[in-house]
């Protein structure tokens, strides 16, 4: 019988940011229902829409959404200054994810994040982006690699972004 066998300790964690560390369901949900609220899109709820897509990437979503119902086919842009321009506060690490952290950290076990977001950013004259974020909520210190949609050919799930990831952490 072939046992295969794990590394006795972990030698690196790569996270996800939106819907793995941090709830960020709210600041999109609500950035969404502002621009349904914006183009009387009415009777389609924000975050079920945000839940089911039915194309590829959230930008074909809103796209499509705009063509089939007739309205303005710039959704995605509306959005994105919407939740880039958001109130502190909407982001929130999801429970024990805290806790979690301070453990990987005590054992100095190197982290990073790969995200589908960009890592920085202008919008309307506001600094944006994950790293934005990560400040944010106090965890820009924590990770030291930090790879973003930007920094990629590929995409999730695409492995290019974990690979570079844990090549830039040595490991």
């Amino acid at each position: 019988m072939n046992v295969e066998r794990y590394p006795e300790k972990i030698s690196a964690v790569v996270w996800d940011f939106d819907d793995t560390l941090v709830d960020s369901m709210d600041a999109r949900a609500s950035a969404l229902a502002q621009v349904f609220r914006d183009t009387d899109i009415g009777n389609i709820d924000p975050q079920h829409f945000l839940l089911n897509l039915r194309e590829p990437t959230f930008g074909l979503a809103l796209a499509s959404l705009a063509q089939s119902l007739r309205r303005p086919p710039d959704l995605y842009e509306r959005y994105k200054s919407l939740y880039w321009n958001k109130e502190p506060g909407l982001l929130k690490l999801f429970p024990d994810v805290s806790d979690v952290l301070a453990m990987l950290t005590r054992e100095e076990i190197p982290m990073a994040v790969v995200t589908q977001k960009i890592r920085h950013f202008q919008i309307d004259g506001v600094l944006a982006g994950v790293a934005v974020e990560m400040e944010e909520l106090e965890l820009a210190g924590l990770f030291p690699v930090v790879i973003g949609v930007d920094d990629v050919q590929e995409t999730k799930p695409h492995p290019e972004g974990i690979l570079m990831a844990l090549e830039r952490i040595g490991v």
